[in-house]
């Protein structure tokens, strides 16, 4: 008879760290059935009811689809680090948008975790 073998292997810790009581949840415990602009993806693991259009493919598609769905999305979710830049005007041009988000959204969250700034801004 052989022997039959299955590796588990565990992504999470058993406990909920607090960025995920306070950010990942957000959504679920403060705006369920919304819609939202995201350079992360994780919030559509945290909530069931929630369309999020993620804009974190590339700096330009983030430009675009910024600008495509910035008046129908409620929300809109800004991390610090969510695109690799490799000059000063990569780094300029995300700045610009970040400001451009401040300028016209209400800032509801706003937490620093693992040295990346995440923030989250109301319509």
């Amino acid at each position: 008879m052989q022997a039959l073998f299955i590796e588990a292997y565990r992504f999470y810790p058993e406990e909920m760290l607090p960025i995920e009581q306070e950010y990942y949840l957000y959504f679920a415990n403060n705006a369920a059935g919304t819609i939202l602009l995201t350079t992360e993806p994780y919030f559509t693991a945290y909530t069931d009811d929630i369309l999020a259009y993620p804009y974190y493919n590339n700096l330009t598609d983030a430009q675009e689809i910024y600008e495509k769905y910035k008046d129908s999305a409620s929300y809109v979710v800004f991390t610090s680090n969510f695109y690799p830049c490799a000059d000063a005007s990569c780094l300029e041009q995300i700045e610009a948008l970040h400001q451009e988000i401040a300028k016209t959204h209400t800032l509801v969250y706003s937490q620093e975790w693992n040295g990346q700034l995440r923030e989250i801004f109301k319509r």
